[in-house]
């Protein structure tokens, strides 16, 4: 065989990886798996046609697909797990420079050389050693210094007995007296500063606590549900996803839709739409398709589905855009300043 077929850059290629599983759900198309349309359509156009197409990517190649998201992906990972079949297992990371199953070339530094070699080294060390026997004679002879150090104290400093304050002990005290006299009062702060006013203590922002009466999501087996704030579960996980409680309503995804639940978990607004944000103010931003609108706690539509932009109310005001115009709406009167 040629080995140009084999290796690329020097290395060798590869075998395409294989999932394995039931050929019959390998071979299971993508519109059947319970995907949502857009989703199998965005597959589709990536090129990825069948659960084995899924099977035989890591997850995070999943992302690589033009409009597949984090959602989709775990939409993905149920499907496949209830036909026994897994995204691609990730592999551990070889050493660089080396091919699986290849050995390390023998270099021929690495032979043993001769002994005349040898030789030649033992002769270039000799000087060195040498030198260095010489230089450690001479630390030997040198003194200790704990012994310097208490020569220097009993003579006066390194000047000797007729030595003056001058690296003394008696300097050393003057020198304390006068940097205490300089910077008394003052933190370590303030002396590195150079004596200015120390800046204001920094004040962290207060955040919320968890308060009796809220529920927390949490995520379990692939699902999601809520927790109260003593840890007890409240809601079971059942959710594709779920969001935080806003004014008595968490907006929560099943199959690809969302709707919104009260904290008893009674479906409020069934999961119908597209995309919706958390409610504010008494009302909450919905999509489906390209278009939003407004809905109140209940459900009820508030306006048409005529805006391509909606946010969420705040403090009577919420940002909307449509047919490339940017407005402001007001929450009284439910009318759009545009500008």
């Amino acid at each position: 065989m040629d080995n140009r077929r084999r290796y690329k850059n020097g290395r060798r290629k590869a075998p395409a990886y294989i999932p394995q599983g039931d050929p019959q759900a390998l071979a299971a198309p993508v519109e059947e798996l319970g995907l949502h349309e857009r989703t199998v359509a965005a597959l589709k156009a990536g090129g990825v046609n069948t659960a084995g197409d899924i099977a035989a990517r890591y997850m995070r190649d999943m992302y690589k697909v033009q409009g597949i998201g984090k959602r989709d992906i775990f939409a993905m990972q149920g499907a496949l797990k209830k036909l026994n079949l897994t995204f691609r297992p990730e592999e551990q990371k070889q050493p660089q420079g080396e091919a699986a199953g290849e050995e390390k070339p023998v270099r021929a530094e690495q032979e043993k050389k001769p002994a005349q070699d040898r030789g030649k080294r033992q002769e270039k060390r000799q000087p060195e050693r040498r030198e260095n026997q010489v230089k450690n004679s001479k630390e030997a002879e040198a003194p200790k210094p704990r012994e310097s150090a208490r020569f220097e104290q009993e003579n006066g400093g390194r000047g000797g007995k007729n030595a003056k304050n001058k690296g003394g002990k008696k300097g050393a005290d003057a020198l304390n007296k006068e940097l205490s006299r300089l910077y008394a009062g003052l933190t370590i702060n303030e002396i590195i500063m150079g004596g200015k006013k120390k800046r204001p203590a920094f004040v962290p922002y207060p955040k919320e606590g968890i308060k009796q009466g809220d529920l927390i999501k949490f995520y379990r087996a692939g699902k999601w549900g809520y927790k109260d704030w003593k840890g007890n579960v409240v809601i079971h996980p059942e959710y594709d996803e779920a969001f935080a409680f806003h004014e008595g309503r968490a907006g929560v995804e099943e199959n690809g839709l969302i709707g919104y639940i009260d904290k008893a978990n009674n479906k409020v607004i069934e999961c119908k739409y597209d995309c919706g944000t958390s409610f504010s103010e008494g009302l909450a931003a919905v999509s489906v398709g390209e278009k939003s609108g407004y809905i109140d706690e209940n459900g009820n539509p508030v306006t048409e589905m005529e805006f391509d932009v909606a946010t969420p109310f705040c403090e009577g005001k919420a940002v909307v855009r449509e047919n490339d115009r940017w407005g402001i709406l007001d929450r009284e009167t439910m009318k759009v300043l545009w500008r």
